[in-house]
């Protein structure tokens, strides 16, 4: 194979890698998606709500329609943006919805009879609502 014909397959294989990470990329930015409510924070409960965010303190979206959704801040740095987001009555959230099945780590810890499926909100960004 010529110099040139080995060239022509290496620009179709670039464009095709390109291709692809674009399709990715935008594959990423549509499931992103923005909710929003009253942030609320909760103790610790005997609950699958308080099971689900991992068995300690955590978070709540009170939304619309008496919806409760568990939401994950634990990206979020900025621990004045989330004493502030709990203060006023409506903040709209950026992430991703995650649905698992959380398995238990401790055959000899406390526990739902059988795995609950969870839904969790996994927050990218809070911005406070006027």
């Amino acid at each position: 194979m010529s110099r040139k014909g080995r060239f022509i397959i290496m620009i179709k294989k670039l464009a095709l890698l390109i291709g692809i990470l674009f399709w990715g990329f935008l594959t990423y930015a549509q499931t992103s998606e923005v909710i929003s409510g009253r942030l609320v924070k909760k103790d610790w409960s005997k609950t699958i709500e308080s099971y689900c965010a991992g068995g300690s303190d955590y978070y709540l979206l009170l939304q619309k329609g008496k919806r409760k959704t568990i939401v994950d801040i634990s990206g979020i740095e900025d621990k004045a943006v989330i004493d502030r987001a709990l203060r006023v009555r409506r903040v709209s959230l950026t992430g991703k919805t995650e649905i698992f099945t959380k398995a238990p780590s401790d055959p000899m810890s406390q526990q739902p009879v059988s795995p609950p499926s969870c839904v969790i909100f996994r927050t990218q960004k809070i911005s406070i609502k006027k």
